[in-house]
């Protein structure tokens, strides 16, 4: 069975949109801000790009999987699309940096 929640993630005086899907063999983790998205290593960092959609993403590791929104706004970003790079995000901040500039 898959379990979907939803939750706001606050980011000072904004509010982002997270959404964790679990299901038997995982989870997958977005966070939507009004200008970009931020999202753990499950999602396809090369789609987004193609579709030119401000992302950055955050990666882990079997040993340290990112399971939690606070897994991923703790976690170094690894890839960034060009679109998000516009925004100011770049590789090697932390998840919460890139998402105050998601908005």
């Amino acid at each position: 069975m898959v379990n979907i929640i939803v939750e706001p993630i606050r980011v000072g005086k904004q509010t982002a949109t997270g959404i964790k899907m679990e299901w038997p063999f995982g989870w997958f983790l977005i966070i939507i801000g009004n200008k970009a998205v931020l999202t753990c290593g499950a999602f396809d960092h090369e789609t987004f790009k193609t579709f030119s959609i401000p992302m950055s993403r955050a990666v882990g590791t079997p040993k340290a999987p990112l399971k939690t929104f606070d897994d991923v706004l703790s976690a170094k970003i690894t890839d960034v699309t060009p679109e998000a790079a516009e925004l100011g995000i770049k590789i090697g901040i932390v998840g919460k940096e890139a998402l105050e500039k998601c908005f």
